[in-house]
């Protein structure tokens, strides 16, 4: 969308299995450390971001709410939060973004696997 709220080049992945806000468990997609918590109802809303070394870091925006605490190490287990649409959003699901030395990348760049 070429106009606010939304960005005009998204630039991470919105994924969501359709249940409603508060149900889903959003976990990191690799290990890192909980660097940043932003509780906020503009932008990526509620989001936690992780830091995974190498100069990577993940977000997961429009969260329900965050369990997360800054200085958590987490893994694939660590449940950082629940999927909502807090934010500029207009549905429940996951905004999931990767930063290389602050500029995002394709996500789908750093997924194993992926078709």
């Amino acid at each position: 969308m070429p106009h606010w709220p939304y960005q005009p080049t998204h630039t991470g992945l919105d994924i969501s299995d359709g249940q409603p806000a508060g149900r889903s468990e959003i976990k990191p997609f690799r290990p890192g450390h909980v660097i940043d918590i932003v509780r906020s109802n503009s932008g990526l809303g509620n989001h936690v971001i992780i830091d995974h070394g190498d100069g990577i870091t993940s977000v997961y925006g429009h969260l329900a709410s965050i369990v997360a605490v800054i200085g958590q190490a987490v893994d694939k287990t660590t449940v950082l939060g629940f999927e909502g649409s807090s934010g500029a959003s207009t549905g429940t699901h996951l905004h999931f973004e990767i930063r290389v030395d602050g500029q995002a990348r394709d996500p789908l760049q750093f997924i194993p696997g992926r078709p």
